[in-house]
């Protein structure tokens, strides 16, 4: 009987699932550019079409499908200023707050809408529900293929990556979406080379105590700072600062996760472990690409 390798049934595995996302993301968008010429809806959103201010390419701005019920809320931003403690002593900066006004019926609006206050979109039922579905299998999908088999596995795998297109289209949307093209080639470049790197350098990442230590901690900082930016104001440039860490904390997990195929490939070569790394390698792929488009975006 012809047996694969561990690198075969790893590749096969994750190549599968980020062709969905990648190549799904690309179709979602191609179709929003469609859409956009149509003047029609897609997936709760109308979209403008822009130029690029750097190179003049095509750039999709969305907004949502405005409201129409009476009584409902408009919204608009208004510049307050704030002051800040430095070395250097208080300065003075401006950011923006939402502001909301309810109006009862159309006269109302009009007069809102002198005032500079804008109608707020329609939430998309349905894309919360993925979002909430596709959350709740990211944190399962381990568990339900040791309990349930690869078969059972792959469903799911493939059910979570059909889940993450409409929602990773959505994000290079709202920025620009041919940085978000880009972002994905510049993905793919980046995971060819830490593989290469990985499998086939000889240096053993796996069992490397203080690189592991070092990824695993800074994973932690960098989901404690994703958390705190709910509840504090933090500048674009520290975003950006921290989406540059965060890449080359990703391409770290990348060349450990690679690794552990050469340190499994004679004593753990079942599809079972194929799986598992697969899935691993797949979450940093997403979070690397997470992370460029963080410091592509404004």
């Amino acid at each position: 009987m012809f047996e694969t390798t561990l690198l075969f049934k790893t590749l096969t595995i994750l190549s599968s699932q980020i062709a969905i996302v990648f190549g799904g993301t690309y179709l979602f968008i191609t179709y929003a550019r469609k859409v956009a010429k149509n003047g029609t809806s897609f997936f709760g959103y109308h979209f403008r079409q822009s130029r690029n201010i750097y190179n003049q390419k095509l750039d999709l701005v969305p907004y949502p499908v405005a409201q129409t019920h009476f009584p409902r809320f408009m919204a608009k931003k208004e510049p307050k200023e704030v002051v800040e403690d430095t070395l250097l002593g208080p300065k003075t900066k401006i950011e923006h707050e939402i502001v909301e006004k309810f109006v009862k019926n159309a006269e109302e609006r009009r007069a809102a809408l002198r005032e500079g206050y804008k109608d707020q979109g329609v939430t998309n039922p349905f894309l919360v529900g993925m979002i909430i579905v596709w959350g709740i299998l990211l944190f399962t999908l381990p568990f339900i293929q040791m309990a349930g088999g690869m078969l059972i596995g792959m469903l799911f795998f493939t059910l979570l990556s059909l889940l993450f297109v409409p929602t990773l289209g959505a994000l290079m949307l709202e920025g620009d979406d041919n940085d978000g093209i880009l972002a994905m080639k510049l993905t793919m470049l980046i995971t060819f080379f830490t593989a290469l790197i990985g499998l086939y350098s000889g240096i053993d990442f796996a069992n490397n105590v203080a690189l592991n230590a070092f990824l695993f901690f800074s994973l932690i900082g960098l989901i404690v700072f994703e958390i705190s930016r709910s509840f504090i104001n933090i500048s674009r440039p520290q975003v950006k600062g921290v989406a540059f860490f965060g890449i080359f904390i990703f391409i770290g997990f990348l060349l450990v996760d690679f690794n552990y195929i050469v340190k499994y490939s004679n004593t753990g070569n079942t599809w079972d472990n194929a799986f598992q790394i697969a899935f691993q390698l797949y979450l940093d792929i997403i979070n690397l690409l997470l992370e460029i488009l963080e410091l592509m975006g404004d």
